[in-house]
């Protein structure tokens, strides 16, 4: 499920929590997946300082919001 909204260009996503690391620099890195897609997400340290509030894990449904960005080296999106 994917909502996107123009004028804050932040999309919400819904999907199932994939290959997640948590980075020791605190960054988060994760896929979302369905049965169509995959997309690979970050969630930076500066953005969870009061905490994710829970600890992500495989298979997992979560919703997500944030922006689509592309990754310059790998030339692929990322939220």
């Amino acid at each position: 499920m994917i909502r996107l909204d123009i004028v804050s260009r932040s999309v919400t996503v819904r999907g199932e929590v994939s290959n997640h690391k948590y980075h020791s620099a605190g960054n988060i890195y994760f896929s979302l997946k369905d049965k169509d897609a995959v997309l690979k997400c970050m969630m930076f340290s500066s953005e969870r300082r009061d905490g994710l509030g829970f600890e992500l894990k495989e298979g997992q449904l979560v919703e997500v919001k944030g922006r689509i960005d592309i990754y310059p080296s790998g030339g692929t999106y990322q939220l």
